[in-house]
């Protein structure tokens, strides 16, 4: 257990204060809670958050993710839905940033109600509303159609999440009421216009293109994180080849 404890920690206290400086260097802080979210995902699939670069996109294995916290396993290489959302959780509520996550079946929204939750996205405020940000696929932004659906901002596509609250039950971290104030908050955001899908996408091709003009930056940031990240990782390997 003392191993398991000291991940949990180490997998907290990684990223800061190196992190912090790479976001005031981007000036994103005071921007948008979504271009922060942009960077974190583009930080993760580049390997800037992962020892040695080393970073597959794999799922990991879920039994050994209950021993210590989803985000941690970015730094190990592996990570996917569920550990992009954790770890975005972590980054931003550290920089007091409204974050949450959002557990929902991702498919045909008709079948969706006999299925169970199959992908995890975070919820972003801005401008007053909320929408969601999946930054395990390639940012796409979400708004509330209803309060028990997402539909995808951009026009082009038809992607659509369907909300599932009996998970968050199920794992304990809501009771039923809970889950109908949630569900009141949901059906507020749906009611409240969309945001501009060409304004989202220029903001996010921006904010990618000025992250790889500043490769020398961003790698000073995975070197000077990279011995923690090691420590991380040996740990992990040592609690669960016991």
């Amino acid at each position: 257990m003392k191993g398991r404890k000291s991940i949990s920690l180490l997998s907290i206290t990684f990223i800061p204060p190196n992190l912090f400086i790479l976001f005031n260097k981007f000036l994103l802080i005071s921007s948008s809670v979504r271009l922060n979210s942009i960077m974190v995902s583009f930080l993760i699939n580049h390997g800037y958050l992962s020892h040695d670069f080393d970073f597959s996109g794999k799922p990991a294995d879920a039994k050994k993710e209950i021993s210590y916290r989803l985000g941690t396993t970015i730094v190990t290489g592996d990570g996917c839905c569920r550990n992009y959302a954790s770890l975005l959780v972590d980054v931003l509520q550290r920089l007091n940033l409204p974050i949450d996550s959002f557990y929902c079946y991702q498919g045909s929204i008709r079948r969706g109600f006999n299925k169970q939750a199959n992908h995890v996205i975070n919820l972003v405020s801005h401008d007053g509303n909320v929408y969601g940000i999946d930054t395990y696929n390639h940012n796409r932004l979400y708004h509330f159609k209803t309060p028990l659906k997402m539909v995808e901002v951009s026009s082009r596509t038809k992607f659509q999440l369907l909300y599932k609250p009996y998970y968050e039950i199920t794992i304990g971290e809501a009771n039923l009421l809970q889950i109908k104030q949630r569900l009141k908050r949901f059906q507020g955001y749906s009611e409240k216009p969309m945001l501009n899908p060409f304004e989202y996408e220029e903001r996010r091709h921006d904010t990618v293109k000025r992250m790889r003009m500043e490769y020398d930056t961003l790698y000073q940031f995975h070197e000077d994180t990279n011995e923690l990240k090691e420590e991380i990782a040996s740990s992990i390997q040592r609690v669960f080849t016991k």
